[in-house]
């Protein structure tokens, strides 16, 4: 289908970061991804909707490429040392975010505003969780949480047609970082997962 956009991949997930809270003895300054649920579908007959995914709001001090954590039960942010993001937080889930709605729902063409394709829906994102979270024990895994915000609006209207948050969180296994940004990535994936379903009646039927 001719309005269907060809999405570059993401950078895929590479070694191990060494930090004094982690187990590893992998080299410094390793770059960690997030991938998008599945592989892109094949588009159905249903009629295309373009949708325009916002760069999403993240919480002050996750607005960069460094891997956020949280100390003393939630209470101190602080940084992986030897490790980061692609690129910084808001635009790697944009990113993925676009990847995931069109392999959720092959009848949406994902764009970002700077693509110059006027949309017929605009998704907002707010990031107020993505991070995993240690104890007292920094020796121990921690927990790694997500919670966003998902606000659809119908254009050129601006129209709210759904606001909902989601939120989920596991414990990792061991204190790795790899293991640590693989938690996130899932929790990420079933998190938009879940989302682009609900929003699936609202963008087949205006």
């Amino acid at each position: 289908m001719k309005n269907f956009i060809a999405i570059a991949a993401l950078l895929m997930l590479t070694g191990c970061s060494t930090s004094q809270l982690l187990t590893s003895s992998e080299p410094q300054k390793t770059i960690y991804s997030l991938r998008p649920v599945g592989a892109a579908q094949e588009p159905s007959g249903q009629v295309a909707r373009v949708l325009e995914i916002a760069l999403p709001s993240v919480p002050p001090g996750m607005d960069r490429d460094r891997i956020a954590l949280y100390l003393a039960d939630g209470q101190k942010l602080d940084y992986y040392a030897g490790a980061q993001w692609p690129s910084t937080l808001d635009v790697l889930v944009q990113n993925v975010t676009r990847r995931t709605a069109s392999s959720v729902l092959p009848y949406v063409v994902a764009i970002t505003p700077d693509q110059g394709i006027t949309p017929n829906y605009r998704l907002q994102l707010k990031i107020n969780e993505f991070q995993p979270v240690y104890g007292m024990d920094t020796s121990a895994s921690p927990i790694v949480k997500a919670n966003i915000e998902f606000t659809l609006i119908q254009l050129p209207s601006d129209k709210i047609v759904t606001s909902f948050t989601l939120s989920k969180e596991t414990q990792v296994s061991d204190n790795r970082l790899d293991l640590i940004t693989l938690g996130l990535e899932k929790l990420l994936q079933d998190i938009e997962h879940e989302a682009f379903l609900k929003m699936d009646e609202k963008l087949r039927n205006p």
